[in-house]
């Protein structure tokens, strides 16, 4: 680990406040470059932790789509399929994400 650096520890928000900031990188199936191979793109957004707490989620209000603004061909999965397993921080904690 890098100097000056603390650990990242998985961690679930608790409390009310709304819109806590989060983040996350991983490879969008809408990003494919050729055959399997794809970009990578990084998600920021927030969640409101009281969302989708009775099925014990989080979800995401993210601040784009990784497809957004570049065409894409009708066999291509939209938006943030595919990145699901991606670690989402928030500050010092992560979490996993699983897209629907």
């Amino acid at each position: 680990m890098p100097d000056g650096l603390a650990p990242a520890r998985f961690g679930r928000l608790i409390g009310q406040d709304v819109r806590v900031a989060c983040q996350a990188a991983g490879f969008p199936d809408s990003l494919t470059l050729t055959g399997t191979d794809r970009e990578i793109d990084q998600v920021d957004g927030y969640i409101n932790p009281m969302a989708g707490s009775r099925t014990n989620h989080y979800l995401i209000t993210a601040g784009h789509r990784p497809d957004q603004g570049r065409p894409a061909p009708a066999a291509r999965r939209a938006g943030w399929q595919g990145i699901s397993g991606a670690a989402v921080t928030c500050g010092s904690l992560f979490r996993t994400l699983r897209c629907r």
